[in-house]
């Protein structure tokens, strides 16, 4: 459901909306290395690298095996 919801937002440029459907998808899966990717992505277009940062090293011990995402944090 939040994935989907998530999707459609920035498909629309409903970047605001957007953000509320990945920190939900987060809350119920904090693991998911593509959201917290892509919820990054927002804070940076939101001018906001502090939150984009800490979002993605929060994590990083956990999702050490994931190229993709080490590869965003870098």
């Amino acid at each position: 459901h939040y994935v989907r919801e998530a999707d459609t937002a920035i498909a629309r440029r409903e970047f605001d909306r957007a953000l509320i459907f990945y920190r939900a998808w987060l809350s119920r899966a904090p693991l998911q290395p593509q959201a917290r990717i892509t919820l990054a992505q927002l804070y940076l277009a939101s001018r906001r690298p502090d939150l984009a940062q800490n979002l993605l090293i929060q994590r990083i011990d956990d999702l050490a095996a994931d190229e993709a995402y080490l590869r965003s944090v870098l």
